[in-house]
């Protein structure tokens, strides 16, 4: 977890939300103990607004996105 910076876009298990996939932008630790991320996140399922920050837990991240500089 050391290795995830802010920008970086995960791909992660919502535990939160069925078990399902779901990626977002890591914006910072809320909790680092706990794996409490906050986050920007693609609402989907219709919704009026584009995207919400909203913290994730991210006990099974299982890719990270990073632009190379």
């Amino acid at each position: 977890m050391k290795q995830i910076k802010a920008g970086d876009w995960l791909y992660f298990i919502n535990g939160a939300y069925h078990n399902s996939e779901h990626s977002a932008i890591f914006v910072k630790w809320v909790d680092y103990k706990r794996r409490i991320a906050r986050m920007l996140s693609y609402q989907g399922e219709g919704k009026r607004k584009p995207a919400r920050y909203k913290n994730y837990v991210l006990t099974k991240v299982y890719n990270i996105m990073r632009v190379k500089k």
